[in-house]
């Protein structure tokens, strides 16, 4: 009887970890910043034929507005390999969050995952509701931004 209890309970923290590991987390979560710490964001837009970079502070009404774009999504963990994913958009995007001494990133090219990485932390990977339909929104909105000059 006490070995099945046991096998229960540990069944159950089993699934529990299962449970987490696969729960959706909003951007903050996913980027593991804190947002009201976040000093600037870097974006580097790369296109085959040129590359387009600029940096919104908290204070400029673009960065709420791209923090709203990325708050629409709730982020599920995905657990591959970063060498299968392939570039769907015209850009790959690249952000840059940063937060005192500490740099968090996300990259994005319209391939199912989202690829996080922070301050030592290793590289993981997200999807969207959104999907490529979302990563485009995102791509258009910081083309925007970005002006017409390349870098």
């Amino acid at each position: 009887r006490t070995k099945r209890i046991i096998a229960v309970f540990e069944l159950a923290i089993v699934i529990a970890l299962i449970a987490w590991a696969l729960c959706p987390r909003s951007i903050d979560q996913a980027l593991g910043i804190d947002r009201e710490a976040v000093t600037q964001v870097h974006v580097t837009l790369t296109g085959q034929e040129e590359t387009r970079e600029f940096t919104l502070n908290p204070d400029d009404p673009a960065y709420g507005e791209l923090m709203a774009l990325l708050e629409e999504q709730t982020y599920i963990p995905l657990y591959l390999d970063k060498d299968n994913r392939s570039v769907i958009l015209d850009y790959e995007g690249n952000l840059t969050f940063y937060q005192g001494e500490a740099a968090y990133g996300m990259t994005f090219s319209g391939d199912k995952p989202i690829w996080f990485v922070g301050s030592g932390m290793r590289d993981r990977s997200f999807r969207t509701s959104g999907g490529e339909a979302f990563q485009q929104e995102i791509l258009d909105f910081l083309l925007a931004q970005s002006g017409n000059s390349p870098s």
